[in-house]
């Protein structure tokens, strides 16, 4: 096939993306109102003094996840299973409540259930 015959194969194809679309001009700012025109009002200071908001927590930055995988007899895997639907958590709630309880640093915020 010729690049002639292809330049007008390809002419004739509709383009997958379209064309931007010419932009309408934006409307001119309206001129300043004449300095004669403008009055300065003084302003009343409120006497009410609004309490300083304290400043809010930053949340902290999620950490990424891993998935791990451990080889469990199948008893304890019913039991846990079993477990999470009558506390309505989840299993991984569960394992980290437990790695929690033996001393590892797990925050509050990741034994929250996602679900809920």
């Amino acid at each position: 096939m010729s690049s002639k015959q292809l330049e007008s194969i390809l002419g004739r194809v509709t383009s997958a993306t379209p064309k931007p679309q010419p932009r309408a001009p934006e409307p001119a700012a309206p001129p300043p109102p004449p300095e004669s025109a403008v009055v300065t009002l003084p302003v009343a200071a409120d006497k009410r003094a609004k309490p300083a908001k304290a400043p809010t927590p930053q949340p902290r930055k999620a950490e990424p996840e891993r998935a791990i995988q451990a080889y469990v007899p199948v008893s304890i895997a019913k039991a846990l299973n079993m477990r999470a639907a009558q506390e309505d958590v989840t299993v991984r709630t569960l394992i980290l409540q437990g790695l929690k309880a033996i001393g590892f640093d797990v925050p509050e915020e990741d034994l929250r259930d996602r679900r809920k």
